[in-house]
């Protein structure tokens, strides 16, 4: 039983009727334990490790920092690790798992935006640097303010900097909005003919049809030049230039040169001009060569109002037929003669001997073909063999004469030699056969152009027929009617 102040069973209610030994769970928990012990231990040595590797990486990010932003930087790390420390050594969070996942999960945001504020700084850095460097290539092409704005960049943190700051185009030159394209339409100036381009319709039409260029490319890159004379003109040009990418002034300057010289030759020009600045140094200048050449390569002709022309040499060559020509003259045909004479007289010189040599030709040929032929005894009593060109009353009344009554008087045949060097109007004596006897007084020989002379006489008259290079004497007979065979001297008639 029992004694008084004492608790029955020791504090059990069934005192040892129920005491249980578990010595296996108790060595269990003793491992649970230690184990814990052991991770808490590891993960402290780790984040010691841990915070020794950041420090190491932090000395080398700093490097990279701008030292503007260097106290923000180190703020930022000091409050990661304050709070990277607390989920590691303070004992109210370690043996709480909700508000030690909370404290890590602030530890990882802290550790973000000091990685977002090293990345941005650096990032800063190299824009700033690389800014720099294309300013010392590119000079032109930033605001003449770029070194106060670089100052303020480099002197302002982070977390004061404006947005424009960040931006590229806020360091560039704005220019004063020079209207180059005005500046263009008034280098390249009006069309105007330079080139005349020739096309044959036919045998008898040309077409003839201008080509209408502006300016020359070289008078367009000096009217250019000429233009960017003034101060803000110069400088936006000059911020122009810079800002072409290299690869483009390259194609620009091959397709300049590929410029056919069929172009240049409509445009007037020989030969593809010298388009380059005098001073290479001068990017204005070398903005308005750039400018001509591309004027050059896009400029396209413009046709003006074309024009047919007939050949009017070539149409009466046309209409001075040959056959037609013999068979008016054989049949005295007064209609189609005044048309020819007309014809004729609208020829050049060249044209006119031309036409006559052939006149004269098919006489010649159509005689060696006739089979009747004819003799002729010469002065030294040689007789010749002579082919006979058909009279025509054209021809006979061009080698007419008048007796002393003012009778007309007509060759009886008109005979040429055998090779058709000498023509001879043939009078006879009386009338009947030709072996009755010639009259030599009328019956005078005449050369070949001589010939052709009256036979030009027959078609234009004396005037005309003057022109050819052959005189006929028959000052008192201007008119292709009248005789054209010079005054014959009376000689004594001799017959065969």
């Amino acid at each position: 039983m029992a004694e008084v102040g004492e608790i029955p069973g020791g504090g059990r209610p069934w005192g040892d009727a129920f005491l249980v030994q578990t010595p296996a769970l108790d060595r269990f928990a003793e491992r649970q334990q230690q184990q814990m012990q052991q991770l808490n231990m590891q993960r402290q040595q780790s984040a010691v490790r841990e915070s020794q590797q950041l420090d190491g990486l932090m000395n080398k990010e700093l490097a990279k920092v701008r030292s503007v932003d260097i106290p923000s930087v180190f703020d930022a790390y000091g409050k990661y690790k304050s709070l990277k420390q607390a989920t590691l050594f303070d004992k109210r969070l370690t043996s709480n798992p909700r508000e030690l996942a909370k404290a890590q999960m602030q530890a990882n945001a802290a550790m973000g935006d000091l990685q977002a504020l090293i990345n941005k700084s650096t990032q800063l850095n190299d824009f700033q640097k690389q800014l720099v460097g294309e300013r010392k290539t590119k000079f032109n092409l930033f605001a003449d303010d770029f070194g106060d704005k670089v100052n303020t960049l480099n002197n302002t943190p982070i977390d004061k900097l404006g947005e424009d700051y960040t931006n590229p185009d806020f360091y560039r030159y704005k220019g004063a909005n020079t209207d180059f394209g005005k500046m263009e339409l008034t280098a390249a100036g009006q069309p105007k003919p330079t080139f005349e381009k020739v096309e044959r319709i036919n045998n008898l039409q040309t077409r003839r049809t201008p080509i209408l260029f502006g300016n020359t490319p070289t008078q367009f890159f000096e009217t250019f030049k000429g233009n960017l004379s003034q101060r803000i003109p110069n400088r936006d040009a000059a911020a122009a230039w810079e800002n072409i990418p290299d690869e483009q002034k390259i194609a620009v300057d091959k397709q300049f040169a590929a410029i056919s010289p069929d172009k240049w030759k409509q445009w007037g020009l020989e030969d593809a001009p010298n388009i380059q600045a005098s001073n290479p140094n001068d990017p204005a200048e070398n903005y308005a060569a750039y400018r001509a050449k591309l004027y050059a390569i896009n400029a396209t002709p413009k046709q003006g109002r074309y024009r047919d022309e007939t050949d009017q040499q070539a149409k009466l060559n046309m209409q001075f037929n040959q056959k037609s020509a013999l068979e008016a003259i054989r049949q005295n045909n007064r209609v189609a003669l005044k048309q020819l004479s007309h014809t004729f007289k609208q020829m050049d010189q060249e044209q006119q001997g031309s036409k006559l040599d052939e006149l004269v030709s098919g006489m010649v040929e159509d005689a060696r073909k006739s089979t009747t032929k004819a003799f002729y005894k010469t002065e030294d009593g040689k007789v010749e063999r002579r082919h006979i060109i058909k009279l025509s009353p054209l021809l006979k009344n061009q080698f007419k004469f008048k007796d002393d009554k003012g009778h007309d008087i007509y060759p009886d045949q008109l005979q040429m030699n055998e090779d058709g060097t000498e023509f001879t109007p043939v009078f006879y004596n009386s009338e009947g056969k030709e072996m009755r006897g010639v009259n030599k007084n009328l019956s005078q020989a005449m050369t070949g152009p001589e010939f052709k002379a009256i036979i030009g006489k027959a078609l234009l008259g004396v005037k005309e027929a003057s022109k050819g290079g052959v005189n006929i004497d028959n000052s008192d007979d201007d008119e292709p009617s009248k005789s054209a065979a010079p005054t014959q001297t009376k000689k004594k008639i001799a017959g065969w």
